[in-house]
This record gives C-alpha cells, sequence and structure tokens, in this order.
C-alpha cells in the first residue's frame, strides 16, 4: 500500500493497494495498481483495474483494463475536476540478450470525462466520442554495465498535438536490493498535449 498525504500528514488517500499472483502460468494484478508503458512516457500512473503479465524472458506481453482517474495529480489544469476515463493498454517487450530491450504497445482511453482548461481551440481529446489511442515504440540499449541509451516515441490519433518522444543516456542505476547504489542519467523529452495519458 502506498499512502499519500499532504505536508501535515492529513487527508490521506491511497496510491496503490492490490493483489499479486500467478494464474495459468500468468502474473495477475488487481485492485488499485500501477502502471508504466514505454518507460514511463505514456503512461505511469495507476488504475483501478487488472493487469495480466504472461510470456517468457525474452517476449512478455502486458495487458491492462480498468478506470482511470487523475484527480490525485492535479496541476491545476482541470480546475480541481476529475480526470476520469476506460483504461485499456498492450504491451510487446523483446529482450533477446543482456544488451537489448525493445517495446512496442497501444493505449486507449474511452469515455473520457474531463475539464479542458487548456484554451478555446484545443480540445482534450480529439472527436466527440471522448477517446484517444496512442501508438508507442522503443526500447534500451546497454553499452557496458554501466552506460546505457534509452529511446521512445508515441504518436496518437489526435489531429494535433500527437507526438511525444524522449531520449536518455543513462549511468548506472540505483537498486533496492543494494544499498549505498545510485545512478544518473542526461536526457530529454518533447511531449504534446494529447500524446499520452498523464504529463
Amino acid at each position: 500500500v502506498d499512502i499519500d498525504t499532504d505536508s501535515n500528514g492529513n487527508d490521506a488517500t491511497v496510491d496503490r493497494i492490490y493483489v499479486e499472483g500467478p494464474l495459468f502460468g500468468a502474473t495477475v494484478q488487481a485492485g488499485k495498481l500501477p502502471v508504466f508503458t514505454a518507460q514511463g512516457l505514456v503512461m505511469d500512473d495507476p488504475i483501478s483495474g487488472a493487469q495480466v503479465a504472461f510470456g517468457s524472458d525474452v517476449f512478455n506481453t502486458t495487458i491492462a483494463a480498468g478506470r482511470y482517474n487523475e484527480t490525485h495529480d492535479d496541476h491545476g489544469v482541470t480546475n480541481g475536476k476529475d480526470i476520469t476515463a476506460e483504461y485499456y493498454g498492450v504491451q510487446f517487450d523483446y529482450t533477446p540478450n543482456d544488451k537489448l530491450a525493445l517495446n512496442a504497445g497501444y493505449t486507449a482511453l474511452q469515455n473520457v470525462d474531463a475539464i479542458n482548461n487548456y484554451g478555446p481551440n484545443i480540445p482534450l481529446v480529439d472527436g466527440a466520442d471522448n477517446d484517444l489511442g496512442i501508438w508507442y515504440v522503443g526500447g534500451k540499449y546497454a553499452f557496458d554495465k554501466n552506460v546505457a541509451f534509452v529511446g521512445e516515441y508515441a504518436k496518437s490519433d489526435a489531429d494535433d498535438y500527437d507526438t511525444a518522444w524522449t531520449a536518455e543516456l543513462q549511468y548506472k542505476g540505483a537498486d533496492i536490493a543494494d544499498a549505498g547504489s545510485w545512478g544518473m542519467y542526461a536526457g530529454y523529452r518533447s511531449i504534446d498535449l494529447l500524446s499520452v495519458v498523464h504529463q
């Protein structure tokens, strides 16, 4: 369980609470669970629903479905209103060796309910049906045990403001099981308004 509070420890909200276990050869998570796609470029936020991962160490598929609500991360763009939608996603991961990891996937938001505060000429999603689909592809290449390059590209089906990409050069990395470990990176992200689920 991961619980958010304000600076005084008040107004606690549950950010994540879910169960995880094996089922028919897959790993299943259910509850309010974290979803992380495209190295966090497209989605790095919880949903209330379920996620199923299956496959091998070389090729793995992850499917997620649930309800998305962004109120906990309101940056003022919605005037304090909810951003809610049905969330569906699939990601394919291919890791042929220790140096290379590739991914590709699709994320869909359906029946988005939100307040548009970005400007009169920028719709929150494209089309009257309030649906948004995002394709993405990317990967990671490790030059050695310390240095790696990460890149991701995403494009939505919106008419405008529809592309995002990121590039990072990483050095080492913190490991939760290794006290004193550390890492750093230099990177750049270009994110259009309608190209990702969460900004």
